[in-house]
């Protein structure tokens, strides 16, 4: 059996995975590209800001002995023209001059708005014979909206420039990578998903010429001594799994009748008991009639474990629970609750007469002697009896009601039984 190297089963993972790696390499190349960027409209700018410098340097050195002297001659003409000429640099934005007394005449050229943070303020001095006379101020507002707008321009050309690029170089890789290493990913997977454990299966083969002992190849040639060892192992595991499959039926049975029955009597356990009760009681409500619940108590069962020990106590509780279990009748259920203390659910009962007789064999098949050799202490019991729906209408009260009964019967002396609201004893 050799897998087609191509169908729609090997899309998905070689579709998955370039999309990832797209997104990677996407991401990767796109987070190089502005950090490039950034870079450089960085550096751009700063020449930017350098130049605008240079030309501030050049008012300060070159300009403004010449502006000094014509404001010291109230030359408007040649200030105007003087002015003029630096406003035509594009780094400038206008220009304002104050000069004669007290600076009252002023001269401006541009675009002149109130920013007082970016203004540069230069002092327009004059030698004379008697020293330097300042003669007036010349302020220079600088464009920092051409700085703007160049950066803005450099942001498109250089964006545009290296989204061409990164997406170029992306889907060339993404090509080689399919091309070297996801097509054959991508058979290697169909490959695996064909593979059933003794069925049998042509050793896989990579469709390239030559064969060149790379990454891939070491993958198919681990891929096929792995086949060949599952192919080899899988008789012996499916005898294990015989054997395994037999001894867990075996061992759930057990559990399962250790989880609903007493270890020591083998009667059910409270559990099994509860389920039991609750079904009985919805079979009530169904088809009418009543059930009985016998609390049982066993009267001086803890002198035998005082006096006699414990081993002579577990016999004890094992012979009364066979006696008990023998007057049973088919249907009912015995059960113990733990310690000393046994449950009788008796179900069918048309009217009350009809449970005395039985709880009577209760009582006497809990009260036969019980032979030991060790001991010759004898157990009676105390019962109490509730009935639904007469006493309860649910499990807990019922159980309850029983055991109240219970203490009642052992109050009165032992070895007798109650119902629930009236008084009853032993015939012996």
């Amino acid at each position: 059996m050799d897998p087609s190297p191509s169908g729609s089963r090997e899309m998905p993972v070689r579709a998955s995975l370039g999309r990832r790696l797209l997104f990677w390499i996407l991401l990767i190349s796109g987070f190089n590209a502005l950090a490039a960027t950034s870079i450089q409209l960085y550096i751009e700018y700063r020449r930017d800001l350098t130049d605008l410098d240079g030309m501030l340097v050049f008012i300060r050195d070159s300009q403004l002995p010449s502006i000094a002297q014509a404001a010291w001659n109230f030359d408007d003409a040649l200030l105007q023209t003087q002015l003029g000429g630096i406003a035509d640099s594009p780094w400038i934005r206008a220009l304002t001059i104050h000069y004669g007394p007290r600076e009252s005449a002023r001269l401006a050229v541009g675009d002149v708005q109130p920013d007082h943070a970016r203004q540069h303020v230069f002092t327009l001095d004059y030698p004379s014979g008697t020293g330097v006379v300042r003669v007036g101020r010349l302020i220079v507002w600088p464009n920092m909206a051409e700085i703007r707008e160049r950066t803005k321009a450099r942001i498109l050309v250089v964006l545009a420039t290296q989204a061409v690029k990164v997406m170029v170089i992306s889907f060339t890789l993404l090509w080689l990578v399919s091309w070297m290493i996801t097509r054959h990913l991508g058979r290697i997977a169909a490959y695996a998903r064909a593979f059933v454990p003794g069925h049998g299966l042509a050793p896989f083969a990579l469709e390239r010429e030559p064969e060149r002992a790379d990454e891939l190849h070491d993958l198919v040639t681990s891929l096929n001594d792995a086949y060949r060892r599952l192919d080899e192992s899988h008789a012996a595991e499916l005898d294990r799994s015989a054997r395994l499959e037999s001894l867990v039926a075996e061992r759930t049975g057990e559990l399962q009748r250790l989880a609903h029955h007493d270890s020591l009597t083998g009667l059910p356990n409270r559990r099994l008991f509860a389920d039991r009760l609750e079904r009985a009681m919805a079979a009530v409500q169904r088809r009418g009639g009543q059930i009985a619940l016998a609390y049982l108590d066993l009267d001086g069962f803890k002198a035998i474990n005082d006096q006699c020990g414990h081993d002579a106590g577990d016999a004890v509780l094992k012979a009364v629970a066979a006696r008990l279990q023998a007057v049973m009748r088919e249907g009912d259920t015995l059960a113990r609750m733990g310690g000393d203390e046994f449950v009788a659910l008796l179900t069918d009962l048309s009217e009350d007469p009809q449970i005395e007789p039985l709880i009577e064999r209760l009582l006497a098949a809990a009260s036969e002697p019980v032979p030991l050799a060790t001991c010759g202490l004898q157990v009676t019991a105390s019962i109490g009896v509730a009935l639904h729906p007469r006493d309860a209408h649910d499990a807990e009260a019922l159980i309850r009601r029983a055991d109240q009964a219970m203490y009642e019967a052992k109050l009165a002396g032992r070895n007798r039984w109650r119902i629930a609201g009236r008084s009853g004893r032993s015939g012996r």
